[in-house]
């Protein structure tokens, strides 16, 4: 088992709240062992319930996964470039912030954007007593001037 210099840090790649059984080994442990196939290697492993039921769970989860494998047809890079192509524009479509929206004077250089002020404005009105906002729509009064005021 590895020392460490400082004893208030997890070892280099443990986590902080690693599970441990209740015989008093790390799960990681012994999936580490189960996944190099040093099981046999380690007479508590063999002998341990607790060590015993989870390499058990391991066995029955990695066959699983090799017969999920095994059955599913792979996917034609045609499909995957579809998917792929699906999933980014979605991603895209979550990340559009909307149109900027001008804030204070015409003759000021400031601004928002839309979704941004749509969410301050929800946030405001969440923020009185009985009131709550479930959507809110930001939209030029005249569409032919996007700089000037708005409509809430």
């Amino acid at each position: 088992m590895a020392m460490s210099a400082n004893p208030g840090r997890p070892e280099e790649g443990r986590y902080e709240e690693e599970e441990r059984l209740a015989c008093g080994r790390l799960l990681s442990d012994v999936w580490d062992a189960w996944d190099t196939g040093r099981t046999a290697a380690d007479p508590h492993l063999a002998s341990c319930p607790h060590c015993s039921a989870a390499l058990a769970e391991l066995t029955g989860l990695g066959d699983a996964v090799r017969r999920t494998c095994a059955e599913e047809p792979s996917f034609p890079e045609a499909a995957t470039a579809a998917v792929t192509a699906r999933v980014m524009d979605l991603v895209r479509l979550e990340l559009r912030p909307g149109r900027p929206l001008p804030l204070g004077e015409p003759e000021e250089d400031h601004w928002i954007v839309e979704a941004t002020a749509a969410r301050l404005l929800r946030a405001a009105v969440d923020a009185l007593p009985g009131v709550r906002a479930g959507s809110c729509r930001i939209a030029p009064l005249d569409p032919a001037d996007p700089t000037g005021p708005v409509h809430v």
